[in-house]
């Protein structure tokens, strides 16, 4: 009955995420991980038992890159950020008292690409900026140069997924400007007359 149990609250803790394959550590425990993106997996732990848990990963060279110990634990969930780590193949080695396991994963970094566009207010000596999905932990730096290449305006923004602004010019003599918008080492360039 217990392990019916177990595996009963395994499978809704994981109900909405990606089926993946869980691996058994000894006969009362288990865990799997899931891609929860391009970059972060989860890990969901579970068991009957309270024990101490490790958590260590290996990349393909066998090299040790991470290791953490939750000490107490019956179950729990972690979400393992790869985005710093080059792509390729890492084994997640899971080890309590009762025994271990491990399930590899396949990380292939994908980069987030930068879409944007820049559009004059009609009647308006102003400009509205879009920018689509980008690295939120890099932000999005917003310039803006009057023709005579002279910097007017410059911003970072961060921590949102997306979105839109207005930039009032109305104080700048300049005919035309140009706005320059960075993102994780992607540079895009717009030029608009605003006169």
């Amino acid at each position: 009955m217990k392990k019916l149990t177990l595996l009963a609250v395994l499978l809704i803790v994981i109900s909405a995420a990606t089926f993946a394959e869980v691996r058994k550590l000894g006969e009362s425990s288990e865990f799997k991980m899931v891609a929860k993106s391009d970059v972060k997996y989860d890990l969901y732990y579970t068991s009957e038992n309270v024990s101490d848990v490790c958590v260590t990963i290996f990349n393909e060279r066998g090299e040790k890159i991470s290791s953490k110990t939750v000490k107490g634990a019956k179950k729990f969930k972690r979400t393992y950020d790869f985005s710093k780590l080059a792509p390729g193949k890492y084994k997640i080695v899971v080890r309590n008292e009762y025994g271990s396991a491990n399930q590899e994963v396949l990380h292939s970094s994908k980069k987030m690409q930068l879409s944007s566009f820049v559009s004059k207010v009609p009647n308006n000596k102003s400009l509205k900026l879009h920018v689509g999905d980008f690295n939120r932990d890099k932000g999005v730096l917003v310039k803006i140069y009057d023709q005579n290449n002279k910097l007017i305006h410059s911003e970072t923004i961060k921590n949102e997924r997306s979105f839109s602004r207005v930039y009032n010019l109305h104080k700048t003599t300049a005919k035309s400007v140009s706005v320059l918008i960075e993102n994780d080492g992607e540079l895009q360039s717009f030029a608009h007359n605003i006169r």
